[in-house]
């Protein structure tokens, strides 16, 4: 594809035993900035490319509705939904993420119009 390559060894360098706890600390939280971003990312030695290549491929338009429920109920102790949001898609995400299912929902939550941007 014109890429970048690499060599991947197979089997765990970092240890013998993988935790949740041991890791919670060294994976990005959804409500991170970019600026907490870019720290994670470079202390495991990667770039902000490396960043926008990894955060794309893993989780374009997939989402735990609890990982963004704030923003569609009650933010900021305002009226419900995050003025930053579109509206009409904060509805839409609020009809896909019942306020009572957000703990439990996973959702594809991509824009209508999306692929007209990306492709």
């Amino acid at each position: 594809t014109g890429g970048p390559s690499y060599a991947v060894e197979l089997g765990r360098l970092d240890g013998r035993i993988s935790t949740k706890a041991s890791v919670r600390h060294h994976l990005p939280h959804a409500e991170f900035k970019l600026t907490q971003l870019n720290q994670m990312f470079a202390s495991h030695g990667l770039s902000l490319t490396d960043l926008v290549a990894l955060s794309g491929a893993h989780t374009i338009g997939f989402s735990h509705c609890s990982q963004f429920s704030k923003r569609i109920y009650n933010f900021k102790s305002r009226k419900s939904i995050d003025h930053t949001l579109n509206p009409a898609y904060a509805k839409q995400l609020q009809q896909v993420c019942p306020k009572e299912l957000v703990d439990v929902l996973i959702v594809v939550v991509v824009y209508p119009s999306y692929f007209t941007y990306v492709c």
